[in-house]
């Protein structure tokens, strides 16, 4: 089951409460023969939504794991302003200064996996006097083990379909002077918690599939 996502929805998880883990992989990876880690020294990180604050708590957390790294990377919102930057701002500001590459992540898509869990029902004997049974003993009344004189309670657990939610975030790279895209990546996230753990998630299983 998939529903379209915005990367705002993506970045807000967190508020839902959806779970107190998260998992980031990577599913597909296209990059140019041409590009490798090596060329990406300096770079402007830009993470679309209309959500300002989530665009800069991703932006900001994005560089900083990038730097850790060696690479010279710069927040969107510091250079254009915290509005959302359009197309044509963009390539005008990158003709203006020195950056040799873009990366640029936005949600693609949120799936939805339900899995039914099957109802179950479970005796609980109390009060009882545990007996091992006449027939443990040899007296070949081995139906009298168990609980003697115990009451019996049971509980029913109805069935029910427990969801998992994954979203889907792209992010490619460009050439800067030239637009040209050399590197694109799917990854996948189980139940996010907070945006800058995500982020930071998302920033290694890029990294790492960068050859």
């Amino acid at each position: 089951m998939f529903k379209k996502a915005t990367f705002t929805t993506f970045l807000l998880c967190v508020v839902l409460g959806l779970s107190a883990c998260s998992s980031t992989k990577m599913r597909d990876v296209w990059q140019d023969e041409k590009f490798s880690r090596g060329d990406d020294k300096d770079m402007l990180v830009v993470g679309f939504t209309s959500n300002v604050t989530n665009r800069m708590v991703f932006e900001r957390e994005f560089v900083y794991q990038l730097e850790k790294r060696g690479v010279q990377a710069k927040a969107s919102y510091k250079a254009l302003g915290k509005h959302m930057a359009v197309k044509e701002e963009l390539v005008a500001y990158l003709k203006e200064h020195d950056f040799s590459y873009v990366m640029v992540t936005y949600a693609g898509s949120q799936e939805v996996d339900k899995t039914y869990i099957k109802p179950t029902v479970t005796n609980y004997v109390t009060n009882g006097y545990p007996y091992a049974g006449y027939g443990a003993y040899g007296y070949g009344y081995s139906s009298f083990g168990g609980y003697w004189g115990g009451n019996v309670t049971t509980i029913q657990t109805p069935g029910y379909f427990d969801e998992t939610t994954k979203t889907i975030l792209i992010t490619s790279i460009y050439e800067a002077k030239t637009g040209d895209i050399v590197w694109t990546g799917r990854s996948s996230t189980f139940e996010a918690q907070s945006v800058s753990r995500v982020t930071d998630e998302v920033a290694k299983v890029v990294w790492d599939h960068i050859q």
